[in-house]
């Protein structure tokens, strides 16, 4: 039985390869140098960071049905880069990406239409999440600052 480092390694093997042709499937649409390091890095920190971060090892394949738990929790609290306006862009960076898979025959329509349908039915839910994670992140800021004052006086 392979041991989990055996596991992470081929799976980050096979997500190379995705990884790989999807920068040459964007590079073959014409999108900008800076477009496509836009998408990579979302789909790789997805990818690689978030997808191998548990025991149960998932394939980008696999793994798509993740993204509820992703954007409702772990992209709002663990990324200190997530605001509406960047997760929107992922959410595009996604679709673009499992398009290319399905475009691959990595993924079939089925699949890729469950995911589009997920994307659908919870982006709103994702984006009153993290409207609401900020709000309450400007508070304790306001919070944070008000002590502040109230040291140096």
């Amino acid at each position: 039985m392979e041991n989990y480092e055996e596991k992470v390694n081929k799976v980050r093997e096979m997500n190379n390869s995705l990884v790989n042709g999807f920068q040459a499937d964007m590079e073959s649409k014409g999108l900008s140098i800076n477009t496509q390091r836009i998408h990579l890095f979302n789909v790789k920190f997805f990818i690689y960071e978030y997808l191998l971060r548990e025991e149960d090892i998932y394939t980008p394949e696999a793994g798509w049905f993740m993204m509820d738990e992703y954007f409702s929790y772990f992209y709002i609290y663990k990324c200190s880069w997530s605001n509406v306006h960047k997760l929107k862009t992922t959410i595009t960076s996604f679709k673009k990406f499992y398009l290319c898979l399905l475009e691959a025959n990595k993924i079939s329509d089925k699949v890729h239409s469950e995911f589009l349908t997920m994307i659908k039915d919870n982006k709103d839910k994702w984006i009153g999440k993290l409207k609401k994670a900020e709000a309450s992140m400007d508070v304790q800021s306001k919070k944070l600052d008000e002590v502040k004052r109230f040291l140096r006086d």
